[in-house]
């Protein structure tokens, strides 16, 4: 499961002697991925499970998406550290918190976030966001709590 945790808005991104400028802005913002153990059999045991595969994307009020940014990544990874992959197994019970860093023209912030999981077999599973005729899930940015300073 994931839980948008906050968003914010920056123009430069990183320490002090080392930003990276945005051509637009970008858009940071953190998720938790967590393994809801409620959901599970009691008998399923305590084994990690490895989420499919993830893609999250930006997407403003005209459609247009927008991909995490490399160059974003790096920068605020320089400043903040390590942020957790989405791919990185849980156990029941188990969460942990991944950072993303979007760039987009200014203003697209008012938009939502996708969460649109990205491995094909999804397509083939009843009532999964990724089967026919099912509508995406998205993220209200505009909802979201604001990051504290230090995720700038």
């Amino acid at each position: 499961m994931l839980i948008l945790l906050g968003v914010q808005t920056a123009a430069a991104l990183g320490p002090e002697m080392q930003q990276v400028s945005a051509h637009g802005e970008f858009v940071v913002a953190r998720v938790r991925t967590w393994f809801d153990e409620r959901t599970i059999s009691a008998h399923r045991g305590n084994g990690p499970l490895t989420p499919n595969g993830r893609k999250l994307v930006l997407v403003d009020g005209d459609g247009r998406s927008f991909g995490p940014s490399p160059e974003g990544q790096a920068a605020i990874a320089r400043f903040i550290g390590f942020s957790t992959p989405l791919t990185t197994p849980l156990r029941p019970g188990e969460s942990y918190t991944t950072d993303f860093v979007f760039e987009c023209p200014q203003g697209c912030s008012r938009a939502p976030a996708l969460n649109h999981r990205d491995d094909p077999e999804t397509r083939l599973v009843i009532g999964h966001e990724n089967s026919l005729f099912h509508k995406k899930i998205y993220f209200g940015v505009d909802s979201a709590a604001s990051l504290t300073k230090s995720a700038r």
